[in-house]
Protein backbone atom coordinates (compact mmCIF):
# COMPACT_ATOMS: atom_id res chain seq x y z
CA UNK A 1 0.00 0.00 0.00
CA UNK A 2 2.69 2.53 0.57
CA UNK A 3 1.87 5.63 1.87
CA UNK A 4 -1.60 5.80 1.28
CA UNK A 5 -3.59 5.72 4.28
CA UNK A 6 -7.26 5.31 3.08
CA UNK A 7 -6.33 2.83 1.08
CA UNK A 8 -4.52 0.69 3.36
CA UNK A 9 -7.05 1.14 5.89
CA UNK A 10 -9.68 -0.07 3.66
CA UNK A 11 -7.90 -2.89 2.49
CA UNK A 12 -7.57 -4.52 6.22
CA UNK A 13 -10.97 -3.51 6.57
CA UNK A 14 -12.23 -5.63 4.13
CA UNK A 15 -10.96 -9.01 5.59
CA UNK A 16 -9.37 -9.96 2.25
CA UNK A 17 -6.14 -12.07 3.47
CA UNK A 18 -2.59 -10.99 2.12
CA UNK A 19 0.36 -8.76 3.02
CA UNK A 20 -0.35 -4.92 3.77
CA UNK A 21 2.80 -2.52 4.17
CA UNK A 22 2.37 1.21 5.21
CA UNK A 23 5.10 3.52 5.84
CA UNK A 24 4.22 7.06 7.40
CA UNK A 25 6.22 9.74 7.27
CA UNK A 26 3.72 12.05 9.17
CA UNK A 27 0.79 11.19 11.88
CA UNK A 28 -1.62 8.71 10.45
CA UNK A 29 -4.95 10.24 12.16
CA UNK A 30 -6.87 6.69 12.46
CA UNK A 31 -9.43 7.12 15.16
CA UNK A 32 -11.43 3.87 14.89
CA UNK A 33 -9.48 0.52 15.93
CA UNK A 34 -8.20 -1.59 12.95
CA UNK A 35 -9.11 -5.49 12.97
CA UNK A 36 -6.28 -7.68 11.55
CA UNK A 37 -8.50 -10.99 10.30
CA UNK A 38 -7.07 -14.46 10.01
CA UNK A 39 -4.77 -14.08 6.67
CA UNK A 40 -3.40 -10.91 6.99
CA UNK A 41 -0.15 -9.74 7.62
CA UNK A 42 0.14 -6.29 8.41
CA UNK A 43 3.07 -3.77 8.90
CA UNK A 44 2.72 -0.13 9.43
CA UNK A 45 6.13 1.12 9.83
CA UNK A 46 7.37 5.23 10.52
CA UNK A 47 9.55 7.07 9.36
CA UNK A 48 12.62 6.05 11.80
CA UNK A 49 14.75 9.32 10.73
CA UNK A 50 12.36 11.77 12.16
CA UNK A 51 13.01 12.79 15.87
CA UNK A 52 9.94 11.56 16.85
CA UNK A 53 7.74 8.62 15.81
CA UNK A 54 4.18 9.47 13.74
CA UNK A 55 1.45 8.75 15.48
CA UNK A 56 -0.81 6.18 14.60
CA UNK A 57 -4.03 8.40 16.01
CA UNK A 58 -6.53 7.38 18.50
CA UNK A 59 -7.17 3.86 17.33
CA UNK A 60 -5.86 0.73 18.36
CA UNK A 61 -5.34 -2.79 16.82
CA UNK A 62 -6.67 -6.25 17.83
CA UNK A 63 -5.14 -9.12 15.87
CA UNK A 64 -7.02 -12.12 15.41
CA UNK A 65 -6.11 -15.66 15.57
CA UNK A 66 -3.92 -16.26 12.28
CA UNK A 67 -3.47 -12.54 11.49
CA UNK A 68 0.17 -10.84 12.17
CA UNK A 69 0.96 -7.39 13.13
CA UNK A 70 4.28 -5.68 12.95
CA UNK A 71 4.22 -1.96 13.85
CA UNK A 72 8.02 -0.67 13.67
CA UNK A 73 8.77 3.57 14.98
CA UNK A 74 4.96 4.40 15.04
CA UNK A 75 3.57 5.61 18.29
CA UNK A 76 -0.12 3.98 19.02
CA UNK A 77 -1.58 5.77 22.15
CA UNK A 78 -4.64 3.02 21.98
CA UNK A 79 -5.56 0.03 23.11
CA UNK A 80 -3.37 -3.29 21.40
CA UNK A 81 -4.99 -6.83 21.90
CA UNK A 82 -3.53 -10.10 20.32
CA UNK A 83 -6.46 -12.99 20.12
CA UNK A 84 -5.47 -16.90 20.74
CA UNK A 85 -2.88 -17.58 17.80
CA UNK A 86 -2.70 -13.76 16.52
CA UNK A 87 0.85 -12.43 16.65
CA UNK A 88 2.20 -8.51 17.05
CA UNK A 89 5.69 -7.73 16.91
CA UNK A 90 6.72 -4.00 18.46
CA UNK A 91 9.84 -2.53 17.08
Amino acid sequence: MGYDVPTFESSIISGASGVFSLLLFEDAGIETDLVVRPGQHVSVSGDASQPTPPRWGNGGFAVQQRGSLTLQSVAVSSGLSVINGGSAVLM
